[in-house]
């Protein structure tokens, strides 16, 4: 399969799709992790998918590749058998965050707020990210996970209010986990931070805490 054609299987759907109950083509996909790991890298580098596809579009392509209850979502990275090389595609993923959340989500969504946005499927992804990409489980020696966590760290670099919420909410959710490194990069964090949004700060100290 090449990869353009992987690309419109996953992006280029009807903004009404269900990537979840739906019959969609990515289903027939069969790709080895390893090739599915560099389709992945390579669309979160890819210009044209902002040309080609709506917001909706790409929110629906997105939550196919990320999401586990719409696709494979974490088994790719787990399931591939060069562990450097998931660690590279892992660490690709502040692209998601620089090119599309960005982009695509300026405001916060669910936590900082406390609006579901079940309507809106890239801000929803956004928001829950690593909640719905369940990589971090608490282990400090799994590379994957630190990896997880320098992702989240960079992403704290931006003053989108949107990627801000979701790298806050993954570290809290690490925090919950007991990963050791997550409530001292919030904390850092707190010390300058990228927004002033009241409500921001307020939920990054919740999540140095993990709401207890």
């Amino acid at each position: 399969m090449q990869y353009e054609t992987w690309r419109n299987d996953i992006f280029n759907l009807p903004e009404n799709t269900d990537p979840v109950n739906d019959d969609l083509p990515s289903d027939r996909h069969e790709l080895n992790p390893e090739r599915t790991l560099d389709f992945i890298d390579r669309a979160l580098i890819d210009p044209d998918i902002h040309e080609r596809y709506s917001r909706t579009q790409i929110g629906i392509g997105l939550s196919i590749i990320f999401d586990d209850t719409c696709g494979n979502g974490t088994w790719d990275y787990i399931a591939c058998s060069d562990r450097a090389r998931a660690q590279q595609s892992v660490q690709h993923l502040v692209y998601l965050y620089r090119n599309f959340f960005d982009r695509y989500c300026p405001d916060t969504y669910f936590y900082a707020n406390q609006r579901n946005v079940r309507d809106d499927r890239l801000g929803y992804l956004c928001s829950m990210f690593w909640e719905i990409f369940t990589l971090v489980h608490g282990d400090a020696s799994d590379p994957l996970e630190n990896a997880a966590l320098e992702v989240m760290r960079q992403a704290l670099q931006s003053s989108v209010p949107g990627s801000l919420e979701s790298a806050i909410n993954g570290l809290g959710e690490a925090v919950y986990v007991g990963h050791p490194a997550s409530a001292d990069i919030i904390r850092d964090w707190l010390r300058k931070p990228t927004a002033t949004d009241p409500d921001l700060l307020r939920f990054a100290e919740w999540a140095i805490t993990a709401g207890s």
